[in-house]
């Protein structure tokens, strides 16, 4: 019988709650609070191609010295593939300077891994009806209740914002030494032994998001209220169970009879751990599950039957696709998210003392892996693993760095990367004679703002997916109290007549919620001034802690054109953006018949605005650059801007009389619709065709 050489001494007691740094599009990166990164980049990956699948001394050679290397004794990995466990593998040693091999049933400490499995325990009790993602936890804590605050007082924590932290909680990590471990509710007050804060919300619940294995804590003890029954039993009834992880358990300390399948934790420079392994009570939901790659596989096909809808799925349909719907930046219900769609994958990294892993699925492919060690160093050889398996089984992927979040009122943000790019007209005034013939050449002539020029966008930054929406712009007018301008200084805004056949305004009867047409909160908010776009920016920024704001008017172009050159996003033929855009087509021309000629001859549609997103985006993510809204941007307009303007990051004039305005409406027509249109209004502009979208500075 194997033993832990801990007898007498004093317990030793730490969990390192990981915050996962995502270095790859395919991984993330665990670390501790405070820590440097354990996963390096992809640019430090090692050049050479292993096929896995093959299992031949060769490959398991060159495993082997990349183990060395990074000075890991013992490495397993699982692989799921055609929604199914299709192999697992076992590198190294269990304990270095011993012989016993890492094999498929060795198990190592899961660390954060913990929390997803936890999660799906929570989204089980929701399907029973025990508990209730959006209802505020202290309805059915009874153990111990959250502590009201000034935070709490304006909204209470839910089970929901938990489980995609975004509940407020503290502590990301916590280490302590002491004679014996806390008991669960000794350490959410920090009652000793406990030597960390209690823990409590510190933000406004769901205003953002901030990793919290203290929140996982109070999962904890809220799945043990509601059940009354010990987590460990829980666990095993609602998740490992049902999974088939036989070789898994939440059991602390870890029962003798796993002792001997169970991998020692090494330290950095290899050496492994004179008392083994460590405890991980009380916090079994945040980092406590001793697990095998091959359970936490069947835990990875346990989800994805579920989202692809299979008989006797261990979880709801509805409750799935929440779990694997973005609730706040990139985070899911206890995974981390990325791609959409086939790209779909859920991810997570875990980091407790003498142990990494890191875990990835695509639900809709059935694809996916688990990589797990028992060494503290940093896990160089995870990262080049799980690229050789995404390059050897193709995982679906998506373009690469792209990265979508959605924030605390369920608006979606791509990441934009840095780059250089020409701004402005890449053709001839012939050659836009020659393409739109309908124009007079007063019209083309007048262009002469558009000077093609170098523009270097030194920063990523995040653009909102799609327009501002009334649903959007409702939340940020009732939060904050807000007047808009056009209540303010009680001339109203502008909308369509019916009676007219037209638009008509200022009037008071016109407004954001009544531009004259039928509305619901899925179209682009409208008849909002650049003030008011600047003003929705301020609170947003102030609720979550962030910097929104309005784009420049490069860094909209830049986002439009996503590395194109041609008229469009999605190409030169004015015809053609029926597909990305509500425009003047065959449905608008009959309301508005004047400019018949100036039409494309297809249909959007729609006569009015268009629901954000009822088109195709462009290469980069994004929704309705071109038409839907006229989009305001940050910077004053200047006729001769370009002559003068810098190459970093341009910010336009220092100062003008109309604000810049890019991308066309509902009722433009499609020379005005091009990537390098400028167009510009007064900032007291209120009007049916103008809208706006935010940018996020990088996170």
């Amino acid at each position: 019988m194997l033993r832990r050489y801990c007898r007498r001494s004093p317990f030793l007691f730490f969990v390192a709650v990981v915050v996962s740094v995502y270095a790859h599009p395919w991984l993330a990166a665990a670390q501790p609070a405070g820590k440097a990164d354990d996963i390096k980049s992809s640019a430090d990956v090692e050049p050479e191609p292993l096929r896995l699948s093959k299992d031949d001394q060769a490959t398991r050679d060159e495993v082997l010295r990349r183990m060395a290397r990074d000075k890991v004794a013992g490495l397993g990995i699982a692989l799921v593939n055609k929604g199914k466990l299709e192999w697992a593998r076992g590198y190294g040693v269990q304990c270095a300077g011993q012989d016993k091999p890492v094999t498929e049933r060795t198990m190592f400490q899961a660390a954060s891994l913990s929390k997803p499995v936890a999660a799906l325990a929570a989204l089980r009790l929701v399907e029973r009806g025990k508990l209730v993602l959006d209802e505020p936890l202290n309805a059915k804590l009874i153990s111990w209740k959250v502590p009201e605050n000034e935070f709490t007082r304006k909204k209470q924590p839910t089970l929901r914002e938990v489980l995609c932290h975004s509940a407020g909680f503290n502590l990301r990590g916590v280490g302590f030494k002491a004679e014996r471990p806390p008991t669960l509710l000794e350490f959410l007050d920090g009652k000793p032994p406990t030597n960390t804060a209690p823990i409590r919300v510190e933000f406004v619940p769901g205003t953002k998001f901030q990793y919290s294995g203290g929140g996982y804590c109070v999962l904890q003890q809220l799945l043990i209220d509601v059940t009354d029954e010990l987590f460990p039993q829980l666990m095993q009834e609602l998740v490992l169970g049902p999974a088939g992880m036989t070789l898994s358990t939440f059991v602390d300390p870890l029962p003798k009879e796993f002792e001997p399948d169970a991998a020692v934790a090494h330290s950095t420079d290899g050496t492994p751990f004179a008392i083994r392994w460590e405890d991980n009570m009380p916090v079994l939901a945040a980092a406590g599950l001793w697990s095998t790659p091959s359970d936490l596989a069947r835990f990875i096909v346990a989800l994805s039957r579920a989202y692809q809808k299979a008989d006797g799925a261990i979880l709801a349909p509805e409750l799935i696709k929440a779990m694997l719907t973005r609730q706040i930046d990139d985070r899911g219900l206890g995974f981390k998210l990325e791609g959409e769609g086939r790209t779909l994958s859920f991810s997570h990294a875990g980091s407790n003392p003498g142990y990494k892993c890191f875990m990835i699925g695509f639900p809709e492919t059935g694809q996916g892996a688990v990589i797990m060690t028992n060494s503290d160093n940093r896990a160089k050889v995870v990262m080049e693993l799980i690229e050789c398996l995404r390059v050897e089984y193709e995982w679906p992927h998506d373009r690469p760095g792209r990265h979508l979040i959605k924030n605390s009122i369920g608006m979606t943000l791509e990441k934009i990367p840095a780059g250089e790019f020409q701004m402005g007209n890449h053709e001839s005034a012939e050659s836009l004679l020659a393409a739109f013939p309908a124009y007079e050449p007063k019209r083309i002539g007048k262009l002469n703002d558009e000077m093609l020029h170098k523009v270097h966008i030194t920063r990523p930054f995040y653009m909102g997916a799609h327009e501002v929406t009334i649903g959007h712009f409702r939340q940020f007018v009732v939060d904050a109290d807000y007047k808009v301008e056009s209540e303010r200084d009680g001339t109203g805004g502008w909308g369509y007549s019916p009676k007219i056949a037209y638009f008509e305004g200022r009037k008071s009867e016109y407004s954001w919620q009544n531009p004259g047409f039928k509305q619901d909160d899925s179209h682009p908010v409208v008849n909002v001034t650049w003030g008011d776009a600047v003003a929705f920016c301020k609170w947003l920024s102030r609720r979550e802690g962030r910097s929104y704001r309005l784009p420049t008017e490069a860094e909209w172009e830049y986002a439009c054109r996503a590395g194109t050159t041609t008229r469009f996003s999605n190409g030169d033929d004015p015809e053609a953006l029926v597909k990305v855009a509500a425009l003047y087509d065959a449905v608008t021309v009959k309301l508005f018949p004047q400019w018949g000629k100036y039409a494309v001859a297809g249909s959007d549609g729609f006569e009015f605005t268009a629901p954000v997103g009822s088109f195709r985006p462009n290469g980069w993510g994004l929704f309705d650059m071109h038409g839907n809204v006229w989009e305001w941007c940050s910077d004053w307009y200047g006729e001769d801007y370009y002559t003068k303007s810098p190459v970093d990051d341009p910010q336009g004039p220092e100062w003008g009389e109309e604000r810049v305005r890019r991308g066309g409406s509902w009722h433009s027509w499609p020379l005005y619709m091009r990537s390098s249109f400028r167009n510009y209004n007064s900032p007291e502009t209120r009007y049916v065709l103008v809208g706006f979208r935010v940018v996020l500075d990088d996170l």
